[in-house]
């Protein structure tokens, strides 16, 4: 079994791929972005710019994986508002790209193109907990991109392709990014905890609800879907039950 991972080196990239990395039988590519990552379970690394289909197509030419999960992105969403061409690049361009070299490289390939839970837009609490019948009202630069390369997959769908899409609701674990909820309140209690800052936590609203998973659980559901889902299907990935932000801070400093 030959897998791709691009965004490999990224947070749950990475989970994904040490998992995988473990199973019999699998040969594991991993792309990634910027700098190469230091893994420490076997795949083959490979520096990929998403946004540049000739680099595409020539990496699924090179590997002809059977499984391929998309995950590089722009993920965080400010960052996405304030770059708004890196992140059509990136977050719809980039599927765009992979979906097309799969289909004249490796047909047969399975593809998974992670998504987000944002494409829902701001959904009212009657409509909670959110199915994936719920209508699609993305409301930002993020969510936009997400959701457009969303209908751009179903294209594919519609010609063949065996493509799933997984939306992600909030998680969280080992080696997420800082400027993420739970990361920044850890980030700040470990400094307090030093003697290297006020004994302060700054925090936005408290009383805000999230569904949370644990980001390994989260990359367990990706294979899952890979293996089990029919192509054109739409599945979130969460746990349903909503926990307040203040819950979240009171865990880390028990």
């Amino acid at each position: 079994m030959r897998i791709l991972i691009t965004g490999a080196g990224g947070f749950v990239g990475r989970i994904l791929a040490e998992q995988l990395a473990h199973e019999e039988g699998v040969e594991l590519f991993g792309a990634y972005y910027n700098q190469k990552p230091d893994f420490d379970f076997p795949v083959s690394p490979f520096k990929l710019d998403i946004g540049n289909l000739d680099d595409v197509k020539s990496l699924i030419s090179e590997i002809r994986p059977d499984e391929v999960y998309h995950l590089a992105g722009v993920s965080f969403i400010s960052e996405a508002i304030s770059n708004p061409i890196v992140t059509y690049k990136t977050n719809t361009s980039g599927p765009l790209n992979l979906l097309e070299a799969i289909a004249g490289k490796a047909p047969k390939a399975r593809a998974l193109i992670i998504s987000s839970s944002d494409v829902y837009g701001r959904v009212a609490l009657s409509d909670n907990p959110v199915k994936e019948s719920q209508r699609a009202e993305p409301h930002n630069i993020y969510s936009a991109s997400k959701r457009c390369a969303e209908l751009m997959a179903r294209q594919f769908v519609n010609n063949g392709l065996h493509v799933i899409i997984a939306r992600p609701f909030n998680h969280t674990g080992p080696g997420q990014n800082e400027r993420f909820v739970a990361p920044a309140f850890a980030f700040q209690i470990a400094r307090i905890e030093a003697g290297l800052q006020a004994p302060v936590v700054t925090t936005g609203s408290l009383d805000a609800q999230r569904d949370v998973c644990d980001a390994r659980d989260v990359a367990r559901a990706y294979s899952l879907l890979m293996r089990s889902a029919d192509g054109g299907s739409v599945y979130n990935v969460c746990s349903g039950k909503p926990v307040k932000i203040k819950k979240i801070l009171d865990i880390l400093l028990s």
